[in-house]
């Protein structure tokens, strides 16, 4: 119970470091991370660049760099983030591309392979009833 309890703790420090962000600096926040392609900062020398306009905690970056990603009807125009090599950086627009259609790729798999293992189980379930 302790460590939901904590996690509750951490999940709301992270949600108000966030909330004290002002998002006319997201364009900057942007900039800064389309940029990183170069630079290549790991994620605390990041913070540390970002740090005249907001004061980041490495888990509140990532976080807010999740939902920006999760929800890009909402960030339009911004991300999605992507990170390599312990950098953080914009994913190519065609690389973007491709990553949707991975993703519609691996549901497919995913469904199949729930059909074959329904079809086995009902295989299985089959053969405990046959007769001799």
């Amino acid at each position: 119970m302790t460590t939901c309890a904590t996690n509750v703790e951490h999940m709301k420090e992270v949600y108000d470091n966030i909330a004290q962000f002002d998002q006319k600096h997201l364009s900057e926040f942007n900039k800064i991370i389309k940029e990183n392609k170069h630079y290549k900062l790991n994620t605390l020398n990041l913070i540390a660049k970002m740090e005249y306009f907001h004061k980041f905690t490495s888990y509140s970056l990532e976080h807010l760099i999740d939902v920006i990603n999760k929800y890009p009807q909402t960030f339009f125009g911004y991300g999605p983030y992507i990170n390599t090599d312990d950098y953080w950086k914009i994913l190519p627009e065609n690389m973007n591309e491709k990553k949707k259609t991975l993703i519609e790729y691996e549901k497919k798999i995913k469904d199949q392979k729930k059909y074959i293992t329904d079809l086995e189980y009902i295989i299985k379930k089959m053969e405990c009833l046959k007769i001799e």
